[in-house]
């Protein structure tokens, strides 16, 4: 190879003084090619390999490492190869004896050589088209770490953001957050793209063929928009909704939020999403807010008639009044219990129906092997069987306010049937209030008269039930006629005026 002292003279003698290519050669005893060639390029001289240099370590183990490079390009992201598997590989299954900086100085330039995937710059317009996407974060709730799930959706025109933090990504909690976006953007987008969950996309084919689960047939159903779907391990195709994960991350959840209830989460996402309108987007020349007013003319009406964002189960109750639901156990009451039941499960709460109407109502329980009661549901059962209402669960359950504790206390010790007399406590609860017998309950506790007779008598008498005369009957008025009118039925009868 030519050096580069050589070329730059080369250049001289002939540029500067006007030498000849055969001059030149016959001064430096160099060949007149390379003249030419110094003479064509102006760049400094470059070491070209002829062949490849040879490989004896690594060498025999290529075809391998090719073929499992290969293999990966049709695997997850996440279960590919990295350089340190393969080496481990290598060495654990093939013997090999050469270096980890060896193999990683290869497999850099393999990929390096390897085409890159090139993407299309998208461009939406205020067409009222969304991307939507979940992603796991951490909060502190009540001073407990834990693990919750984000529903992100965002418009792609007006870049216009909606997030809302569940306990658990499921069907219930899916249907809700669609439910919650729409109403945030005031209208539903003509289109939304997803990855793939099984909450959604029941059965995936090839292309961008989907089997929709039923949650979302049901929703699309009632708010009339279109679901497009990502290639499986595409997600670049929602791009944006991609984005809008790092954004909430980096904006709301750093540094670790401190809530005492998810409500309380979704309250301070809400409000940072109602802030995001003020964003000024450069390359729009607008801010999020402006453009946003633009785009909802673009979206879909709400419909008149809400949607509930609840999965249905039929079900039918154990012969101890309880109904199975995602590994929990919930209490209905007795004397519906041998019927046939619609189990409703929302986000935040269970609701049991028969026939349509509403028979029981509980908090939703998120543990594992739990079960849930309400005392009210085996009232009449413990009239029946009342001695071992102490042991009962429903009973054991029950958050009391502490007068009405201290006066069950002393009732079972003092009463002669203590079993019968916090029966009916309970009862009394059941029809008064818990609020209203717990103060009843500290007056007698003062005057020291614990018996079930003198907590009635401290109870205020209750209230006259108030007939609610239905709007539309509102403004009808029935004029009473004159007693004399109905003296006309006397005479067509053939009887005589009424006296």
């Amino acid at each position: 190879m030519i050096r580069v002292d050589t070329k730059d003279r080369i250049r001289e003698l002939y540029f500067k003084e006007g030498q000849s290519i055969r001059a030149i050669s016959r001064t430096l005893k160099v060949a007149r090619k390379t003249v030419k060639r110094a003479l064509a390029d102006a760049e400094p001289p470059r070491y070209h390999l002829t062949k490849e240099k040879p490989k004896p370590v690594i060498g025999p183990f290529l075809p391998i490492i090719h073929q499992w490079l290969e293999e990966d390009q049709q695997r997850p992201l996440k279960q590919r190869h990295t350089t340190k598997r393969i080496f481990e590989r290598l060495k654990d299954e093939h013997n090999y004896q050469g270096s980890e900086e060896t193999v990683r100085r290869y497999v850099r330039l393999w990929r390096q050589n390897q085409p890159k995937e090139m993407f299309l710059p998208m461009d939406f317009g205020l067409s009222g088209w969304a991307q939507a996407d979940w992603f796991e974060a951490f909060v502190e709730l009540q001073n407990t770490l834990i693990k919750v799930r984000v529903f992100v959706m965002r418009l792609c025109g007006s870049r216009a953001v909606f997030a809302r933090a569940y306990l658990r990504e499921n069907a219930e909690a899916t249907l809700d957050a669609h439910v919650h976006a729409f109403r945030f953007f005031g209208g539903v987008p003509t289109h939304i793209t997803y990855d793939n969950p099984k909450t959604l996309a029941a059965q995936i084919f090839a292309g961008r063929r989907r089997k929709e689960s039923q949650y979302l047939h049901n929703l699309r159903r009632h708010y009339l928009f279109k679901p497009e779907f990502c290639l499986p391990y595409e997600a670049h195709e929602k791009g944006l909704a991609e984005n809008t994960v790092r954004l909430i991350r980096r904006n709301c959840l750093v540094p670790l939020p401190k809530v005492q209830s998810i409500e309380e989460l979704n309250e301070q996402l809400e409000q940072w999403c109602l802030k995001y309108l003020q964003e000024y987007l450069p390359d729009k020349e607008a801010t999020v807010g402006e453009l946003f007013s633009r785009e909802k003319l673009s979206l879909l009406a709400l419909p008149e008639a809400p949607f509930e964002p609840a999965i249905f189960r039929p079900v039918r109750a154990t012969r101890q009044a309880l109904v199975h639901f995602d590994s929990n156990r919930y209490s209905v009451p007795v004397n519906v219990a041998h019927l046939p039941l619609t189990l409703r499960a929302y986000v935040d709460r269970i609701e049991i129906y028969h026939e349509g109407e509403r028979v029981a109502v509980h908090k939703r329980c998120y543990e594992r092997k739990r079960t849930v009661t309400c005392y009210t549901h085996y009232l009449p059962l413990l009239k029946q069987k009342p001695n071992y209402v102490l042991h009962t669960l429903p009973f054991r359950q029950l958050k009391l306010p502490a007068p009405l504790e201290q006066f069950i206390n002393q009732l079972a010790a003092r009463s002669s049937r203590p079993p019968q007399d916090i029966v009916a406590l309970l009862e009394l609860m059941d029809q008064q209030g818990v609020e209203a017998v717990a103060a009843a309950a500290g007056q007698a506790l003062l005057m020291d008269t614990v018996s079930v007779p003198a907590l009635r008598a401290l109870l205020p008498p209750p209230a006259e039930a108030k007939v609610q005369i239905p709007a539309y009957l509102a403004d009808c008025k029935v004029h009473m006629p004159a007693p004399a009118v109905y003296d006309r039925l006397l005479v067509a009868y053939g009887g005589g005026a009424a006296s």
